[in-house]
Formats: C-alpha cells, sequence, structure tokens
C-alpha cells in the first residue's frame, strides 16, 4: 500500500503537466483512487495496532530484489520479506479493483 501513494502522486503530477483533453476527469479519478488508498492504509495501520503489530520502515535487500519490513509482535521481533514481483502484482490487482470500482460509480451516476 505505501509503494501506491507515490506512483498515484507522480501520475497526478503528471497529468497536471499534459495537455490531455480529459485532463480534469483523469484527475478527479486518480485522486478518488489515491485517498482509497490512503483510507486503506489507515485500517491496516489500525488493525496491525489493535493486534500489538508494529511494523517499521521497509529494508532493501542489496540486490533490491526482496523488500523486507521488519515487524515487532508480542516482543517477537522479525522481517517480512517480499520480493518486487510479487509487489508489483499486488499494486496491479489493487489499483484494478480501484478502478473498477470508479467505473461502477461513474456508470450507477448516470
Amino acid at each position: 500500500m505505501l509503494q501506491m501513494h507515490p506512483m498515484i502522486q507522480k501520475s497526478l503530477t503528471d497529468l497536471e503537466l499534459s495537455g490531455i483533453l480529459l485532463r480534469e476527469a483523469y484527475k478527479l479519478c486518480g485522486e478518488w483512487i489515491d485517498e482509497q488508498i490512503f483510507q486503506e492504509t489507515k485500517r491496516l495501520r489500525k488493525t496491525l495496532k489493535e493486534h500489538g503489530i508494529q511494523v517499521n520502515r521497509e529494508e532493501y535487500s542489496q540486490e533490491g530484489f526482496v523488500i523486507y519490513y521488519p515487524y515487532v509482535c508480542r516482543g517477537y521481533v522479525d522481517r517480512f520479506a517480499v520480493t518486487r514481483d510479487v509487489l508489483r502484482s499486488e499494486i496491479s490487482i489493487r489499483l484494478g479493483k480501484y478502478v473498477t470500482e470508479v467505473g461502477q460509480i461513474f456508470k450507477a451516476s448516470r
């Protein structure tokens, strides 16, 4: 989730600088998606906190293929590893879900 916010922000910045005819429509959709990401991240952090799990800032392997997330749970310290390929796939799936939701909202409002 944390990697998605900067991606959306960069897309919105690029969109601002573009001359695309439907720029405002794309911008509104991007802002809505960014807000959904923020709310989902907020819910996830709250759930982790309720279960006594603290996740710290990510660390990258020297090769850059693995991202480690150190965590503390009930006094135990360890780290959770995610490969970049898995992360890319998850981001793609979640963005697809948000785009589908935007489409459903648009269709329902017509």
